[in-house]
C-alpha cells in the first residue's frame, strides 16, 4: 500500500493522506481512521482549509471539497478543467 500527500491540520490533531487512490482522515494518535472520498474516484493531494472544517483534494484531476463532519464530497471544477496542484487562499 502506498501513502502520499500527507497533510496535518493546523491544530495538529488530524492527518489527511492519499492511499490506494483514496483520501483518508485519521487522528494524530491513530484513532478515528475514515475514508473521505467516494469509491471509483482516483484521489490525491489533500489540503485542509484554514478553518479546519473542510478538506480539498484532486479527484480524477478535478478539484473536490468535503466537510470533515460528513456529507458527500462536491466537485468544484468542470470536466474540461484539469487540476494538477492547488492551495487554499
Amino acid at each position: 500500500d502506498r501513502i502520499g500527500g500527507l497533510e496535518m491540520s493546523r491544530d495538529g490533531l488530524r492527518l489527511a493522506y492519499d492511499g490506494d487512490a483514496a483520501i483518508y482522515l485519521v487522528g494524530t494518535d491513530g484513532s478515528g481512521l475514515r475514508r473521505l472520498s467516494t469509491d471509483g474516484v482516483s484521489c490525491r493531494c489533500p489540503r485542509f482549509a484554514r478553518d479546519g472544517a473542510r478538506i480539498a483534494y484532486a479527484a480524477n484531476d478535478r478539484l473536490c471539497i468535503a466537510d470533515l463532519d460528513g456529507g458527500k464530497p462536491v466537485l468544484l471544477t468542470a470536466d474540461d478543467v484539469r487540476v494538477d496542484t492547488f492551495e487554499w487562499i
